[in-house]
């Protein structure tokens, strides 16, 4: 059996269009995330986020065949949601104001990065998750255990917990790090 996790954007939307459901569901799976931290941007209840992620899937299914640039569908899917979420938020008639003791506290705050910027980091996040996901599974494990963790694993931690021997630990880490690059040059983050 096939893995879709493996296929690039533009296979899995040339498949999408050919019906395949599993290409579809690899494609949502795979930005689903991505999608879901907007709307947790814009401090949506979940019911809304539903309904947010729900229509950007709509529109892309229905958008999928005049697609121009399948390399950058992360940036469409960004761009679909944040419209999304501003639309929801007009209908909804949201308005936030600010009072004058609140504008004394908002200047002492730290300057926020504008949603750009902000949107951009989400992207690069996805972009780094997914590298990630198309690694071995002992790559994953390792780089987990060395990166994921509140406090890292030791050598011999990860050694019992993976049943590799310690020296093979640091040659094979470096081994997967590249393999990392090499997963994130693939999908566009450098």
């Amino acid at each position: 059996m096939e893995d879709y996790n493996q296929l690039p954007d533009a296979e899995l939307l040339a498949r999408c269009l050919k019906k395949d459901a599993d290409a579809w569901e690899a494609l949502v799976r795979r930005y689903q995330r991505l999608v879901s931290s907007i709307t947790v941007r814009f401090k949506l209840p979940a019911a809304d986020a539903a309904d947010i992620l729900q229509g950007v899937f709509i529109a892309l299914y229905k958008q999928m065949g005049s697609l121009q640039k399948e390399s950058r569908l992360s940036s469409w899917l960004i761009t679909v949601t944040v419209r999304e979420c501003w639309k929801l938020r007009q209908r909804q008639g949201v308005q936030e104001t600010v009072g004058e003791d609140q504008w004394a506290q908002i200047a002492d705050q730290e300057i926020v990065p504008p949603l750009d910027e902000e949107f951009l980091a989400y992207e690069r996040q996805h972009l780094v998750r997914r590298a990630f996901e198309d690694l071995s599974p002992q790559c994953r494990q390792i780089l987990e255990q060395l990166f994921y963790q509140e406090v890292p694993a030791t050598y011999a931690e990860i050694s019992r917990r993976i049943g590799i021997p310690v020296a093979s630990i640091g040659p094979t880490r470096g081994r997967c790090l590249e393999k990392l690059r090499e997963q994130l040059r693939r999908v566009g983050f450098f």
